[in-house]
């Protein structure tokens, strides 16, 4: 027979000392001289994993060459990558004053199409050429200046193709349109998992791309922005939060209860404003000119008896204490 035995320690259950308070906090010198000596561990592997990349540069630039454009996509950032391959097509240039190279980030929050229309138009013919206000205009008329010198050739290589800035299907379209111009050469990286559900069949028919897996594994350090990521998670638009955004963020992070609460006092409140009359006065002392009549209502409120009341009888709260609780959370 198998007996299992049971033994009970009469000290009862042992607890460890260690906790958070008896941590030692770094402070930021501390902090930004440990993270400047800082060494990843993987970094040599993602160098030659890079290095690895470089390899298949004059491979690419044959494929713009037989108008294809390019699309780089893996886990990592493909910065530094795309960086070293418009060095190498500067380099191998023949004529420097035909061909052009223009770069454009993608994962700039503020961009638009009209910018990145613009750094090409300014590419061209030099900075502050105008060719428009509209995205379909301004397209039209880059085209336009495009046929004015077959000779010129432009290499536009964008970072972070599918970032939040470029992402709409108008920005999309347009950029396949201005691809698809025979002196236009376009290289764009992508970060997302899901990019291919950006295009439809004619946009990935416009854009002719050739697609390259460059995985690199290096950290997206400036293609996202950790502190706007976390307030689009939020629902907020903004570093700071105010107004109808500010009540709405405060309202989701209440709990039911509260929210009942807040929607039974503004209830109570605006029927308690429409129940007070308008008072008419003249006065000789108004800013807005003597004998004007203002309509004016007096500061109104709801008494604490009567919220609490109406909150026990929509069930909000049990008694009293939950009540002020409540009332702290919306107040």
């Amino acid at each position: 027979m198998n007996y299992t035995f049971l033994k009970i320690d009469p000290e009862g259950p042992k607890t460890a000392n260690s906790n958070l308070s008896s941590l030692e906090l770094l402070d930021h010198e501390e902090y930004f001289s440990l993270a400047r000596t800082y060494k990843d561990q993987h970094e040599d592997d993602m160098n030659f994993l890079q290095d690895v990349h470089a390899k298949s540069f004059n491979q690419w630039k044959f494929e713009l060459t037989q108008d294809f454009n390019i699309c780089l996509y893996g886990w990592g950032s493909k910065r530094s990558l795309l960086l070293k391959f418009a060095e190498h097509i500067y380099n191998t240039m023949i004529d420097h004053s035909r061909e052009r190279i223009v770069m454009v980030n993608g994962y700039v929050q503020n961009l638009t199409i009209r910018d990145l229309l613009n750094t090409v138009a300014g590419s061209i013919s030099g900075i502050g050429t105008k060719i428009g206000s509209q995205p379909a205009e301004m397209l039209e008329n880059l085209t336009m200046l495009l046929d004015e010198d077959k000779s010129q050739h432009v290499t536009l290589i964008v970072h972070s193709l599918d970032g939040s800035a470029l992402r709409r299907p108008a920005s999309q379209m347009i950029l396949s349109r201005l691809s698809s111009h025979p002196q236009v050469r376009l290289v764009v990286s992508v970060d997302h998992p899901s990019f291919h559900l950006l295009w439809d069949s004619s946009l990935r028919s416009a854009f002719n791309f050739l697609f390259h897996d460059c995985t690199t594994f290096l950290p997206y350090t400036v293609e996202v922005d950790v502190v706007d990521e976390v307030h689009d998670l939020l629902g907020r638009t903004g570093r700071k939060v105010g107004g109808k955004g500010g009540v709405s963020f405060v309202l989701k992070s209440l709990p039911e209860n509260a929210k009942n609460l807040f929607r039974v006092l503004v209830g109570e409140q605006l029927a308690a404003m429409d129940e007070i009359p308008v008072i008419e006065h003249n006065s000789w002392d108004d800013k807005d000119g003597p004998n004007r009549a203002a309509n004016r209502k007096s500061e109104s409120g709801v008494e604490y008896r009567v919220l609490y009341q109406k909150a026990v009888e929509e069930f909000i709260c049990s008694n009293e204490m939950k009540f002020q609780n409540f009332a702290k959370r919306v107040s």
